[in-house]
């Protein structure tokens, strides 16, 4: 049997492997003789057969932590990949022979020599192929907690909410059921009024006529500032009922095109009177 030839994603078994240390830096590694069974054509999506083949065999080299002491990502896949519990190193002394792991084999550049070795190793039923590895949610937590200063920086801190904006006059685009609008209002105004009368004849039953107001200089507005009036006394009302009064105290008084200042003050007041 010979070394792997070629780039690519694999299916093996570790038929000899043990914890080492690394030449320079002496860090703990985990080092497994890879012998291939089964190669990932990414053209057809499918494993191919690859025992037939003399070119199966590649040594991997997985560092097991950092000069910091930190576990590295081969260290979790490691785990994945032979069920390493993580509690020891001597536990990786283990045999794996019979336990079949996938691994991607990519070439490498190191003092212009470029050569072949493994680069992943994962559990057999992984996605095979190249994919992205992403942390965690939680340890994605932890770092927008570590950069929580530079992200503000960045992105100029959080962007206030848009106040809403009130909504236009109407002018009613589905079908409305006036009649039970008419009868809602009616049944209101008809409340209001009957205790208004029960109040005032109760509190006025002998009360002197009032004298008749002043003349006062006669009032004018326009349709916005109608409109804004009804709509901030509106309350509990949807607008689509306060279209419908709206629209329909309109057509007693003509074109709103052509209205006066004096009428749209009718207008107002009319609307007011049915919606309070």
């Amino acid at each position: 049997m010979s070394q792997i030839d070629r780039t690519g994603t694999f299916l093996g078994y570790p038929v000899d492997s043990g914890i080492g240390e690394t030449k320079k830096s002496s860090l703990p590694q985990w080092v497994a003789s890879l012998k291939a069974v089964k190669y990932y054509d990414e053209d057809t999506e499918q494993w191919v057969d690859w025992s037939e083949y003399a070119e199966t065999d590649i040594t991997g080299y997985f560092v097991l932590f950092d000069k910091s002491g930190k576990p590295t990502l081969n260290a979790a896949q490691i785990q994945k990949a032979t069920g390493w519990s993580g509690l020891s190193l001597q536990d990786l002394n283990t045999d794996y022979s019979q336990t079949l792991v996938q691994f991607r084999v990519e070439e490498n550049t190191y003092e212009g020599k470029t050569s072949l070795q493994v680069s992943w190793i994962d559990h057999a039923d992984a996605e095979p192929g190249r994919s992205i590895q992403k942390l965690e949610p939680e340890d994605v937590k932890k770092l927008d907690s570590k950069y929580a200063a530079a992200l503000k920086k960045l992105s100029g801190g959080p962007k206030p909410k848009s106040v809403p904006e009130k909504p236009p006059i109407p002018k009613l685009q589905k079908p409305v059921d006036k009649e039970a609008v008419k009868a809602k209002l009616k049944a209101q105004t008809e409340e209001k009024a009957n205790r208004a009368k029960a109040a005032e004849a109760k509190a006025n039953k002998q009360a002197p006529p009032k004298p008749a107001a002043p003349k006062a200089k006669q009032e004018t507005c326009t349709l916005n500032d109608a409109w804004e009036a009804v709509y901030a006394a509106k309350g509990d009302m949807s607008d689509d009922d306060l279209g419908t009064v709206w629209l329909e105290t309109i057509d007693k008084y003509g074109d709103q095109d052509t209205l006066t200042g004096e009428e749209w003050v009718q207008v107002r007041n009319e609307v007011l009177g049915q919606i309070q």
